[in-house]
């Protein structure tokens, strides 16, 4: 069930931004602050993500306490369906999810705070997004939940197609198992 767009947020709107006959450039950070309420001006990670072919699915996937991350997304290239499920134990949203259309002709970027679980479906070939996140990577606090959970119920704009995903993301438990195992986040 999709929750409240204000929890998480398609940003590059409230930062300063410069357009004239050449284009767009949005300021996200400067001198050491952020321009996005709630982002880290120094991201602990900054990640390129590149996806080939049309279908691909990651995640839904996240990490535990202490290394649970906020994040800021911006696409690049092609066209990516981001979705972010609500993982805080204590949120009234817990368990809702909300999808995102990001590309560059939307000029848009998402940033969701920590506590979410992240999943993401490429809607053209050649998606290109830049990721930052505000704490490290670590494997040993990863999380995965299936993409297909009929308690989530996520509406992926598959158009009938099966996605494209890895063994390892298509392994991932049901989303009862994670609120057995972790409560939330």
């Amino acid at each position: 069930m999709p929750f409240d767009p204000k929890l998480a947020n398609v940003v590059c709107g409230t930062a300063p931004r410069m357009t004239d006959e050449r284009g767009v450039l949005t300021r996200m950070a400067a001198d050491g602050r952020s321009c996005i309420p709630g982002f880290a001006a120094s991201p602990r990670q900054i990640l390129h993500s590149g996806t080939a072919k049309r279908g691909t699915l990651r995640g839904l996937h996240g990490q535990s306490a202490p290394y649970t991350e906020a994040k800021l997304l911006c696409c690049l290239t092609g066209r990516m369906f981001w979705v972010v499920v609500d993982l805080r134990a204590a949120s009234a949203t817990f368990g809702r999810w909300r999808g995102y259309d990001l590309s560059p002709d939307g000029m848009n970027a998402l940033y969701a705070p920590a506590g979410f679980g992240h999943g993401c479906l490429s809607l053209t070939d050649d998606v290109n997004l830049m990721i930052m996140a505000d704490k490290d990577f670590s494997p040993d606090h990863g999380i995965g939940i299936a993409w297909d959970d009929p308690d989530l119920a996520i509406d992926w704009p598959l158009a009938g197609d099966a996605p494209l995903i890895s063994k390892a993301h298509a392994a991932f438990a049901s989303f009862a198992d994670f609120r057995s195992c972790h409560g939330g986040f």
